[in-house]
């Protein structure tokens, strides 16, 4: 299978968890602040995934790197208090992270989220152990598209990029694996459908991302 790999790197939102209705709220909630027009749930859904500042772009239209800024500051200060209790960790990645773990096959996160949000919903739920390796927003320069996370990621688990695969549910997750080098496949608990992926020439699990388990080389 082409596709195997030795070790695995997840995207985090709406990849291993549900965090929709947290993100919805802390974004209408911070642009809310700013007495600017709140977006609907659908036009948020479809910004998971981008860093803070091009999620208010994207919502707003308004380009401000100090509007952008305060957007931040003011979704932070909402996340800091429902994020972890309002994300929860789909069970077909649950089980697919301890069967890794089971397994011994290294396994890595690198999302645009906090590292500290990361680590502490896969506390929650007694995860944490199954995971060696979590780059978060705040320990990179470059964002994806740019490798510089999953590129940082191999090498703090010592894995060869042409060995791991990439998982995410976002065009920007499999731009980001490609231009590191590593596999990539898409899961569809995202805005993408399989066929979706297939559109644009990517792999794909067909209904769970448990169904990765027999990757593994």
């Amino acid at each position: 299978m082409t596709h195997s790999a030795t070790a695995f790197l997840f995207d985090f939102d709406l990849t291993l968890v549900d965090s929709t209705e947290a993100i919805r709220f802390c974004a209408q909630s911070a642009i809310a602040d700013m007495n600017l027009a709140v977006p609907c749930a659908t036009k948020v859904r479809e910004s998971i995934g981008l860093t803070l500042h091009d999620t208010f772009r994207f919502l707003t239209g308004i380009e401000d790197a100090t509007l952008a800024e305060t957007y931040a500051a003011y979704y932070v200060s909402h996340a800091d208090r429902v994020m972890v209790s309002m994300t929860n960790v789909y069970p077909s990645a649950d089980r697919l992270l301890r069967e890794l773990h089971k397994r011994n096959v290294p396994v890595g996160i690198v999302s645009t989220k906090f590292r500290r949000r990361i680590e502490a919903t896969l506390s929650k739920v007694s995860l944490r152990h199954c995971v060696s390796t979590i780059i978060g927003g705040e320990d990179v320069l470059r964002h994806k598209p740019d490798p510089e996370g999953i590129l940082k990621a191999l090498a703090a688990m010592n894995v060869a990029a042409d060995k791991a695969l990439y998982v995410g549910d976002h065009l920007i997750d499999a731009q980001a694996a490609h231009a590191a080098g590593t596999k990539f496949v898409g899961v569809v608990t995202g805005q993408l459908t399989s066929e979706a992926w297939a559109r644009i020439g990517c792999k794909s699990v067909e209904h769970s991302i448990a169904e990765l388990v027999t990757f593994v080389l």
